[in-house]
């Protein structure tokens, strides 16, 4: 685990395409209204529909940075304590590999697992923009289990203890932490 500053240095200095932001609007006091919509290129609910609506003050958010600048980068330390966001990092973009996913395609991954099965088949809602679960759940899956939720982001980051940030990556069949 790195503290916030040497993280952000670290991300800053790095040839990853810009990061997305997976958002929990239930721990923002104001909900969807407290959002920065201007520290994003693209912003939009992980439900869609009347649920969108629905959930709008509740629900999870997808969103990618316009920038890595200090208002971001004052934005997202705050997220990080409050446990209301996490990033989302893609792979470094080489010639040759093609084009990055766009938003909307990235948008469609994730929203795949807004409702999972019960092992007696059961639908669940699951609240996988939450960065105060969304490690121990990691830690439970399996390969193939952590490659489909990863799909083409490298690694996750979130907030830590003491103003830490902690880092996941998919490293073989199994979940590595920094």
């Amino acid at each position: 685990m790195n503290n916030f500053a040497v993280w952000w240095t670290q991300l800053q200095a790095g040839n990853q395409p810009l990061p997305y932001l997976l958002i929990d609007c239930a721990g923002l006091e104001g909900g969807l209204a407290a959002l920065p919509k201007g520290l994003f290129s693209e912003l939009e609910c992980l439900f869609t529909g009347e649920l969108a609506q629905e959930l709008a003050d509740v629900g999870g958010y997808l969103g990618r940075l316009k920038a890595l600048d200090d208002a971001t980068r004052r934005q997202l330390q705050t997220w990080f304590e409050q446990g209301v966001a996490l990033m989302l990092l893609l792979p470094e973009q080489r010639a040759g590999q093609g084009e990055e996913p766009n938003f909307s395609a990235l948008h469609r991954h994730l929203r795949k697992f807004n409702v999972i099965y019960s092992p007696q088949g059961k639908p669940l809602f699951w609240r996988y923009y939450d960065p105060r679960t969304l490690p121990e759940v990691l830690e439970t899956l399996e390969g193939a289990q952590l490659r489909a939720f990863l799909g083409p982001f490298q690694a996750l980051a979130l907030g830590g203890p003491a103003g830490r940030v902690r880092c996941f990556a998919l490293a073989g069949e199994a979940l590595t932490e920094s």
